[in-house]
C-alpha cells in the first residue's frame, strides 16, 4: 500500500493521459493532448517531486536532484506518447512530426519548470512546498487569466502549460518559432532558479556564470517578448498599427499601411453607418466610445492578439477585433452587435447568462446574428427551414449553453440561434422586449412561455417557408459537416490547407502539392475540403491533378446535388483553361438545365456568354478566363484586361465583370461609362440588376447620396421578394431612410422596412 501511494501521482497522470484517449481532439497526439500533459505535470509532477525530496534519506546537491527528477518526469512523458500512439490503433494519427513536436515542447518543455519551482518550494519551506508551488501555480494562472481578460488578446503563453488558444474556430495551428523562443524563456527561467538554490547552498564561480547566463536569456526573450510573438500588449498593437480614428462614438484603430485613400474612407464610413443602423435597431447606444480594431489581413491579426479567422467582440472591454473585407461584410454588424448589448448583458464578461452564473452562448452570438443578418441567397430563417426539413438541426433548446453550443459547427449553429432571435424581435414585442429577457435568459417571464416552448413555436413558423430544391441541396452542401470535435483530423487537415496557401504563393508548388495530397489521404470523404483543396491546385497551376481530383469525386455514389454541380463547374473551368472551348460548353449547357441557386446560375450564365462569343470578342472571352484563373494573385491586371476589353470590343459582359468586381476601386467617369456599356448590351437581367446595385453602391459611397438611393429604392421595387439581390436593397434603402449611406447594409428595426 506504502509503494502504490507513493507511485500515486505517476497513477493519476497514467489515468488522466488514458481518459484524454476518449475525448476529441486530445485523442491525438497533437497540441490539445500535449496541453493535457503540461497540466498533469504542472500538478502532479510537482507532488512528486516533492514527495522525492521528502523521502531522501541523504541531501543531494540541487543541480543532481534537479536532474533526476527531471529525468524521471521525462520518463512520465515517454509514457503519455506510448499512450497515445497505442490509442493511434483506434483512432487515425494524421501528423506524428507536428504531434512529436508539440509534445515535446508544450509537455517534455514544463519539466524543467516543475522541477525548478518544487526545488524552491521545499527548500523555502520543508515539508510544506506544495503551499509555496500551490501559490506559485495559481499567480500564474490568475496572470494568464487576466492578460485574457484586460489585453486584446485571444491567446496567452502560460508558465507550465505553453500556449493557450482561446478560439475553437481558428482550426490551422499557429506558428511554431513563437512557442520556441517561449519554451526558451521558461527553461533559462527554471535555470535560473536552479542555479540560485546551487549557490545557497555551495557558492562556485561556474554557478554563477550559468546564473548570469539563464537571467541574460529569460530577460532578453522578453524584453522581446512582443516582435517575438509571446505577448503583445495593447499599446504595442495600437503602435504597430499606426492608424487611429476618433469617430463621434468609436475609436478606430488601423493599420495605416492598408487602409488609407478611399480604402480608410470607406472604412471608417462603415463603422459609422453600422453603429447608425445598430443603434436604430438596438433603440440604445453605448454608454461609453467602442473601441474598433482593424487589421490588415489573417496573419497579421493572427499573430498580434492570437485569432487569425475569429472575429472578436471583448464585450467587457466595449471593443472589438475584425478583418474588414468591405462593404457588405457582415463581420463587422456582428462584433458591434455584441458591444450593444454591453450593459444588457450580465457577470463579469457582460455575456447573456443561463440562470445567474453559465454563459448563455446561444443567446449572446444568436442577438449578434440577427441584428447582422446575411443575405446570401437565403437569409438566416431560409437557411435555418432548409436544416429543419432536412434534419440537419440540432435541438436549438438543447445546445444553447456553452459547452454544447461550442460543440456544433459554427455555421449551423449560429444559423439557427440567429433565426430564433430575429423571430423573437420580429415576431415577439421587439428589440426592447428580447433585451429583457437577454441578461438572464429569463423568457418565462418576459414572453409568457420556456425557452423550449418558444423554440417548439419558432419550428412551427419556418415550416410554413416553400423552399427551393436547388436551395435545399445548397443547405446540404453548406451545414451537413461536423464541428471540428467530430472531424478525422481536424486541425491537422486545416493547418495543411492554409500551409498549402501560403506555400503556393510563396511559389512553392510541389510542396504544397504534397501538403495537399496528404489532405486528401487524411480526410478523404470530406467533399468541401477536397473542393477547397481542387481550387488550391488550380491556383498553383496543377490543373492536370485537380482533374484527376474531379474526376475522382464525380464518381462516388452518393454526391449531393450541390457537391455535383460544384464539381462540374470546375471541370467546365480546368477544360477551358487547357483550351478545350467545346467540352466547357458542353458541361456548362449541362448545368443550365439543373436547378441552381442564384449565385452558381450567375457563374454559369458568365462562362456561357463569354465562350459563346468567343469567336466574335476573343480579348474578352480571354480576359473573363484570365479572372477565373486569377485566384487572387493577379486580380488587378485580370480587371484591367476587362476594362480595355470593354472598350476595344464594346463587350457588355466585360463591362459588367469590371464594374461589380472593382465598383469602389475606380473612379466615377470610369464607373459611369462601365455601367452604361453593361446595361445597353443584351445581358441577361439579372446581370444587368447586378450591375446597377454595384453602380449604386459606388454613388452612395462616392458622394451621390440621392442619385444612388435613387437608383437603390428602384431596385428594391423591380426584384423578385426572397432574393439575396432584393434584401440587398432593401437593405441599402433603409439606410438611405435613415440617412446613413456611408457603410454596408444592415436590417431595419422590426417593421420598418420592405
Amino acid at each position: 500500500m506504502s509503494q502504490l501511494r507513493r507511485q500515486g501521482p505517476l497513477l493519476a497522470f497514467l489515468l488522466l493521459c488514458t481518459l484524454a484517449q476518449v475525448v476529441p481532439l486530445t485523442n491525438v497526439l497533437g497540441y490539445e493532448f500535449s496541453l493535457v500533459v503540461a497540466a498533469a505535470l504542472m500538478v502532479l509532477g510537482s507532488l512528486d517531486v516533492l514527495r522525492a525530496q521528502r523521502r531522501a534519506t541523504g541531501r543531494l546537491p540541487v543541480a543532481v536532484a534537479a536532474a533526476v527528477h527531471g529525468t524521471r518526469l521525462l520518463g512520465w512523458c515517454g509514457l503519455a506518447l506510448l499512450i497515445s500512439l497505442v490509442n493511434a490503433l483506434r483512432v487515425p494519427l494524421c501528423d506524428v512530426g507536428s504531434g512529436l513536436a508539440y509534445l515535446a515542447v508544450f509537455g517534455a518543455g514544463a519539466v524543467p519548470v516543475t522541477v525548478a519551482v518544487a526545488l524552491v518550494g521545499e527548500r523555502a519551506s520543508p515539508g510544506r512546498g506544495g503551499i509555496w508551488v500551490g501559490i506559485f501555480v495559481a499567480l500564474s494562472i490568475i496572470a494568464s487569466l487576466s492578460w485574457l481578460a484586460f489585453q486584446p488578446a485571444i491567446d496567452v503563453y502560460h508558465l507550465w502549460m505553453g500556449h493557450f488558444a482561446a478560439s475553437i474556430y481558428d482550426e490551422a495551428l499557429a506558428a511554431f518559432a513563437p512557442h520556441l523562443a517561449f519554451r526558451l524563456y521558461t527553461t533559462a527561467f527554471a535555470a535560473m532558479l536552479v542555479a540560485g538554490l546551487a549557490l545557497s547552498e555551495r557558492p562556485r564561480p561556474m554557478t554563477a556564470v550559468v546564473m548570469l547566463t539563464a537571467f541574460l536569456v529569460a530577460g532578453g526573450v522578453w524584453l522581446a517578448r512582443a516582435p517575438l510573438g509571446i505577448e503583445r500588449s495593447r499599446s504595442w498593437i495600437e503602435q504597430s498599427l499606426g492608424g487611429r480614428a476618433e469617430l463621434d462614438s468609436m475609436i478606430v484603430h488601423y493599420d495605416a499601411k492598408a487602409f488609407r485613400g478611399d480604402r480608410l474612407r470607406d472604412m471608417l464610413d462603415d463603422h459609422r453607418s453600422r453603429y447608425a443602423a445598430m443603434e436604430a435597431f438596438w433603440g440604445v447606444a453605448p454608454r461609453r466610445p467602442i473601441r474598433s480594431y482593424v487589421y490588415a489581413d489573417a496573419d497579421q491579426k493572427g499573430a498580434m492578439m492570437g485569432g487569425r479567422t475569429t472575429m472578436v467582440a471583448k464585450i467587457w472591454l466595449g471593443e472589438m477585433h475584425i478583418l474588414w473585407r468591405g462593404p457588405g461584410d457582415g463581420m463587422l454588424a456582428h462584433e458591434m452587435a455584441h458591444l450593444f448589448l454591453r450593459e444588457d448583458g450580465r457577470g463579469p464578461l457582460r455575456l447573456a447568462l443561463a440562470g445567474r452564473l453559465m454563459p448563455d452562448m446561444g443567446l449572446t452570438e444568436g442577438a449578434a446574428v440577427a441584428a447582422a443578418w446575411s443575405n446570401r441567397e437565403l437569409d438566416e430563417h431560409g437557411w435555418s427551414a432548409a436544416m429543419l426539413e432536412l434534419g440537419l438541426a440540432p435541438d436549438l433548446d438543447h445546445v444553447m449553453g456553452a459547452a454544447r453550443f461550442w460543440q456544433q459547427p459554427s455555421s449551423s449553429v449560429y444559423t439557427l440561434v440567429g433565426s430564433f432571435v430575429r423571430w423573437l424581435i420580429d415576431e415577439r414585442g421587439g428589440a426592447e422586449r428580447f433585451r429583457r429577457a437577454y441578461g438572464r435568459g429569463d423568457f418565462e417571464s418576459v414572453y409568457g412561455m420556456d425557452r423550449a416552448s418558444l423554440v417548439r413555436e419558432w419550428e412551427r413558423w419556418l415550416s410554413d417557408r416553400a423552399l427551393d430544391p436547388a436551395l435545399l441541396d445548397a443547405a446540404r452542401f453548406r451545414f451537413d459537416r461536423s464541428a471540428i470535435f467530430g472531424r478525422t483530423c481536424g486541425r491537422a487537415v486545416a493547418t495543411r490547407l492554409e500551409s498549402a496557401q501560403r506555400w503556393i504563393r510563396a511559389g512553392e508548388v510541389e510542396r504544397a502539392a504534397r501538403a495537399l495530397e496528404r489532405v486528401r489521404r487524411d480526410d478523404p470523404d470530406n467533399v468541401p475540403v477536397l473542393l477547397r483543396a481542387v481550387d488550391l491546385l488550380l491556383e498553383a497551376g496543377r490543373a492536370s491533378d485537380a482533374q484527376t481530383w474531379l474526376d475522382e469525386l464525380s464518381g462516388r455514389t452518393g454526391l449531393g446535388a450541390a457537391a455535383r454541380l460544384r464539381v462540374e463547374l470546375l471541370r467546365a473551368d480546368i477544360a477551358w483553361q487547357r483550351g478545350d472551348e467545346a467540352e466547357a460548353l458542353r458541361t456548362l449547357s449541362v448545368l443550365e438545365s439543373e436547378p441552381l441557386t442564384t449565385g452558381l446560375r450567375r457563374q454559369v450564365t458568365v462562362r456561357t456568354l463569354a465562350l459563346a462569343d468567343a469567336e466574335t470578342r476573343p480579348h474578352t472571352a480571354a480576359a473573363v478566363r484570365g479572372l477565373l484563373a486569377d485566384r487572387d494573385r493577379s486580380r488587378a491586371g485580370a480587371l484591367v484586361a476587362l476594362v480595355v476589353s470593354a472598350q476595344a470590343e464594346g463587350s457588355p459582359l466585360a463591362a459588367y465583370l469590371a464594374l461589380v468586381n472593382s465598383a469602389l476601386e475606380t473612379e466615377t467617369a470610369a464607373i459611369e461609362e462601365l455601367a452604361r456599356q453593361a446595361e445597353a448590351g443584351s445581358l441577361p437581367p439579372e446581370l444587368i440588376r447586378r450591375a446597377r446595385a454595384a453602380h449604386a453602391l459606388h454613388l452612395v459611397r462616392r458622394g451621390q447620396t440621392e442619385r444612388g438611393c435613387a437608383m437603390w429604392e428602384e431596385l428594391r421595387q423591380v426584384l423578385p421578394d426572397g432574393s439575396a439581390d432584393a434584401a440587398e436593397a432593401a437593405d441599402w434603402t433603409f439606410l438611405c431612410r435613415l440617412g446613413v449611406v456611408g457603410g454596408s447594409p444592415h436590417p431595419a428595426p422590426a417593421g420598418s422596412r420592405h
